[in-house]
């Protein structure tokens, strides 16, 4: 894992963290975490999905997934909703349980 996906990772684990406080504080600190994951997975968005794909595990794409409108609105790459859909039946409790699949219809909305 090259060091800009461990530090996606790292950033995913800090964001889940932040997102069980309820304080203020919280929020703005998961608000910069959230823009921080979608400017790393803006750079490199083949090696982005690569990393979501084999290197994530079932709550990082869960929690993840959180983010995906974000990153349409930032990329306009409809790979990004691609590769949440194909991992839907690797990850189907998460699927559910995070509700990816309304995070892809709202990014598919988004689509230009």
């Amino acid at each position: 894992m090259n060091s800009i996906m461990k530090e996606m990772k790292e950033l995913i684990h800090e964001h889940m963290r932040l997102s069980l406080k309820s304080s203020g504080s919280s929020t703005n600190k998961v608000e910069r975490c959230i823009l921080k994951e979608v400017s790393i997975l803006s750079k490199d968005i083949d090696e982005s999905i690569r990393y979501i794909v084999e290197d994530c595990n079932a709550d990082e794409y869960g929690f993840l997934s959180r983010i995906l409108p974000d990153l349409i609105k930032h990329t306009n790459d409809k790979r990004f909703i691609d590769c949440f859909k194909r991992l839907e039946e690797k990850y189907t409790t998460e699927f559910y349980c995070y509700f990816v699949d309304c995070a892809i219809k709202e990014a598919e909305k988004l689509l230009i």
